[in-house]
């Protein structure tokens, strides 16, 4: 699925992106995604405030940022990494990135849309705003998964498939990388919401990765 409603363009995969265990900085982020708020006074206009995330252009008036909703850094795994992973393989170096994070902006409490902010030249800065589509379907499985689970909200963070256009919501569950689909996919198989072992996911997907020559989807 593509990034929806961006309005700045970011780069999702840069040398600057950072590495898989870099720990997002919570409160750098937090402090950034709140100055970049009254950019969306800005930009959303009576053209676009819907496909914002917004059900008024007044909305835009009311956007703040919960503690109950904290960022979720995405890692992404490169389709060359794919190809070679075989069943049995450690999983986690599959993770690469973690240079970008979504903060969602709520309005009354209910996620509206996102700030992004990402890692440039090893400093964070706001690079998009919008992205309301993919910020109401991460918020969503992670608090359905929450109830289960009984992790806390900063447990959670976003595994992305580019090549394949597959986005998870994830945690961590007695050592093991667990992977949550954010839409139902017949050809994997794949229901929102339904957790499943990162390494199940992964083979998988694995033939999809292994027929695809690497061009743009």
């Amino acid at each position: 699925m593509r990034l929806l409603s961006m309005i700045l363009v970011i780069m999702l995969i840069s040398g600057g992106a950072g590495a898989q265990n870099d720990k997002l900085p919570l409160e750098t982020v937090k402090s950034i995604a709140t100055e970049a708020l009254p950019v969306f006074s800005e930009l959303v206009t009576k053209d676009n405030f819907e496909a914002m995330g917004f059900e008024s252009l007044d909305d835009v008036k009311n956007v703040t940022l919960s503690d109950a909703e904290p960022p979720l850094q995405v890692f992404m795994v490169r389709l060359d990494h794919l190809k070679e992973y075989r069943a049995g393989d450690d999983v986690n170096p599959l993770l690469t990135g973690g240079g970008l994070a979504y903060y969602p902006v709520t309005i009354n409490g209910q996620v509206a849309a996102a700030v992004g902010v990402e890692k440039m030249n090893e400093k964070w800065e706001a690079t998009s705003v919008g992205d309301a589509a993919l910020i109401k379907m991460f918020t969503s499985v992670r608090r359905e998964s929450m109830d289960s689970t009984r992790l806390d909200a900063n447990a959670y963070f976003v595994v992305w498939v580019a090549a394949l256009n597959l986005h998870f919501v994830a945690y961590r569950a007695d050592n093991s990388l667990m992977l949550i689909p954010v839409q139902d996919d017949d050809a994997y198989e794949f229901r929102s919401g339904e957790a499943m072992p990162a390494e199940r996911v992964f083979e998988i997907i694995l033939p999809a990765a292994q027929a695809h020559d690497g061009s743009p989807g």
